[in-house]
């Protein structure tokens, strides 16, 4: 997550490494988290979350949802006076022309027994669990009450994404919510996933495709939207209105309107691909900035020449967070993610540039293998340890044979499986283009056919293949239209 005012130089540069220390986003994966998407030029696109809705709770300080222009013939556009938080976003929306995803839960009426935590606090909803729209309150949000709310959402083309049943972290909080209520195990959570996905399938006949866990806590989330055939919403930029109120609405609201602005003053391209989330609710204090916000918000997209999508819209047009339609792996990298490769890592970055390594190379020799359980509780090779992402592609591959015959060839090759004593595999060894071919072939897709153009285009650093060119090779030994 970053803040508004951070995004013009985080877009220069690279993202940060959300999984130092140990770098675990660092790992192919074929679930991404979605922060922000190399969105093509000209465009200029965002994708605004709204989460831990729908509400029907009343708007705090008291609103009218009349104070943007719309497409009313007085230039305004009405929401009823007992109209609730999310019904006005809906009407905002719409005003607009624009389409957004709602991070939505079931109910929070069964988080009970429970006690209010402290005005203003993160508890403030309750010291154990989390109540939404707010304590005793609970039959006023989540889609179970809000069935009527959820099916305009899903007829004015928004989208849902799963947001867990009751809203439980998948594990401990940091900091001093540690002690709150969290699942503590995988299965535990999974099953309340599983009761959103499926009551919103049941009930309104859609399939939701991506999740976003509770506050954020990982915990097992990536394990678990691969079960489910998600993808990961990050939080992409804080939009604002969730933490406790200055003391002032007016100052609250001016500050989320007000970053957003400055942001694009500087760069009129700054938000382009990037996720900027907002609460579907009450902040800590009990407000709902949000409603008197997102007027001024959507305006000054439409002063800037931006719309506003689903993030499912964004991701068919940009599906990376580095690798944009201008790059030449483009083509070739799209279809191999439609056609079920790991080809990005965790947070969402082919890294075309990067060198290959072996535990890449491991991945892709398997190709869309779905992935079993790695046997044992003793690891083969001291490098790729118990629980590491890479365990059963690495051990796999090298039972298989995939590196057979390379010593003889003046190449370094891992240790065989079956080797005694400490055995190690190399996982993060760089790949050279002649072990690249020597394996892809022994796993039948024929590399070593593909004619490479130039040293420049398949090299990096040191002469090792990079990403971009190697997928782009595999691609072509399959058979695929790269252009």
């Amino acid at each position: 997550m970053v803040r508004i005012a951070d995004v013009s130089r985080q877009r220069r540069g690279p993202a940060p490494s959300p999984g130092a220390p140990g770098r675990p986003f660092r790992y192919l994966c074929p679930v991404r988290r979605i922060e922000r998407l190399a969105a093509p030029e000209p465009d200029r696109v965002v994708s605004l979350v709204f989460e831990d809705g729908p509400a029907a709770a009343p708007p705090r300080p008291g609103s009218s949802g009349t104070r943007w222009r719309g497409n009313g013939p007085d230039g305004r556009r009405k929401s009823p006076s007992d109209a609730g938080i999310t019904d006005i976003i809906l009407d905002i929306l719409a005003a607009y022309g624009a389409s957004a995803t709602f991070a939505v839960i079931g109910s929070t009426a069964s988080n009970y027994p429970d006690e209010p935590g402290p005005a203003g606090s993160g508890q403030s909803g309750g010291l154990a669990y989390d109540h939404y729209p707010e304590y005793e309150r609970d039959a006023l949000g989540g889609v179970v009450s809000q069935g009527e709310t959820v099916r305009r959402l899903l007829a004015d083309g928004h989208e849902l994404c799963n947001h867990s049943y009751r809203h439980i972290p998948f594990g401990p909080q940091p900091g001093g919510q540690r002690r709150r209520v969290h699942h503590l195990d995988a299965d535990s959570a999974l099953d309340d996933l599983l009761a959103l996905h499926n009551y919103v399938r049941e009930s309104f006949g859609v399939e939701m495709r991506l999740g976003r866990p509770p506050h954020l806590v990982d915990g097992p989330a990536f394990d678990l939207y691969r079960t489910l055939g998600y993808n990961y919403v990050g939080m992409g930029c804080d939009g604002g209105g969730r933490q406790a109120s200055s003391g002032s609405y007016d100052n609250d609201v001016e500050r989320m309107v007000l970053g957003l602005q400055r942001t694009l003053e500087k760069d009129a391209r700054a938000l382009s691909g990037w996720i900027i989330s907002y609460k579907d609710g009450y902040d800590l204090s009990g407000q709902s900035p949000v409603v008197t916000t997102l007027p001024r918000v959507m305006q000054l997209f439409r002063n800037y020449g931006y719309r506003a999508v689903t993030v499912s819209a964004l991701l068919a047009r940009a599906p990376f967070a580095d690798l944009g339609a201008g790059h030449p792996a483009f083509a070739a990298v799209t279809d191999l993610l439609r056609r079920g490769f790991w080809v990005a890592c965790r947070d969402n970055e082919v890294r075309p540039d990067a060198p290959v390594e072996r535990g890449d190379l491991a991945v892709w020799s398997l190709g869309t293998v779905e992935p079993g359980h790695a046997g044992g509780e003793t690891a083969v090779y001291a490098d790729v340890p118990v629980g590491h992402p890479y365990r059963w592609h690495v051990e796999e591959a090298a039972r298989r044979g995939f590196w057979r015959g390379l010593g003889g060839k003046g190449l370094s090759r891992p240790a065989d499986p079956g080797a005694r004593g400490s055995r190690v595999f190399g996982l993060r060894d760089t790949v050279g283009l002649d072990e690249f071919r020597e394996v892809m072939g022994n796993a039948g897709v024929e590399v070593a056919k593909i004619e490479t153009a130039g040293a420049e285009a398949g090299t990096g650093i040191g002469g090792s293949l990079t990403r971009a060119r190697a997928l782009t090779m595999i691609h072509e030994a399959l058979g695929g239209d790269a252009g």
